[in-house]
């Protein structure tokens, strides 16, 4: 049996692309289905909580980008074991950096709201929110500590495993968060309950 022919720049590019966006396509599709689930799950105001939290990491996450990923990526050095140690360092001090952030953010809203500062009416006054955010500070701290082998890995084209492992780590991610919500939203109903007999 004769050996197949090596692909050519323009082949692999083109199935790099292919691969890269069909894995994109799943991670969005993911997305949208578990957070209509979770509009499901949430009582209205934990979801109102939840947006601000997430917007909150995010806008942090991007304003402290250093852009360590591509400079792995595209450094002549980007495989060399002293410099994926430093970037690893430089990573996991970001994570710390964000969470401490966070933590005084989650104090601020939590004295504000005991002040009155805050509209009644809004989700920013929730009592719940500075814990979530105390509790989410937890989560750049965590990724800091991520394996540099996910950079170097992203430098190599794009396989037909990718998407696979994009949605399988997706859907795993969606079924998790659903854990806590759907006790939370129980827990909620039942004291809805509880109140309503009572005041009958």
């Amino acid at each position: 049996m004769a050996d197949r022919a090596p692909l050519t720049l323009k082949q692999r590019v083109f199935g790099a692309g292919i691969w890269t966006l069909a894995g994109h396509g799943l991670g969005t599709v993911i997305r949208l289905v578990s957070n209509l689930v979770m509009t499901r799950l949430l009582v209205p105001e934990m979801f109102g909580v939840m947006a601000i939290v997430l917007t909150i990491t995010m806008i942090l996450g991007m304003f402290s980008d250093l852009g360590l990923l591509q400079n792995i990526v595209q450094s002549p050095r980007g495989e060399e074991p002293e410099f994926l140690d430093t970037a690893w360092v430089i990573q996991i001090a970001r994570g710390f950096a964000l969470g401490a952030c966070m933590l005084p953010l989650s104090a601020g809203l939590h004295f504000a709201g005991l002040a009155g500062l805050l509209p009644a009416t809004s989700a920013y006054a929730s009592p719940e929110l500075p814990l979530v955010i105390a509790i989410f500070a937890l989560s750049p701290v965590i990724s800091g500590f991520q394996s540099t082998k996910v950079a170097t890995a992203s430098s190599e084209p794009p396989s037909m495993s990718d998407p696979a492992i994009v949605s399988s780590s997706s859907t795993i991610a969606s079924m998790a968060s659903f854990v806590q919500p759907s006790t939370k939203t129980d827990s909620c109903r039942s004291a809805r309950c509880c109140c309503g007999s009572s005041a009958r």
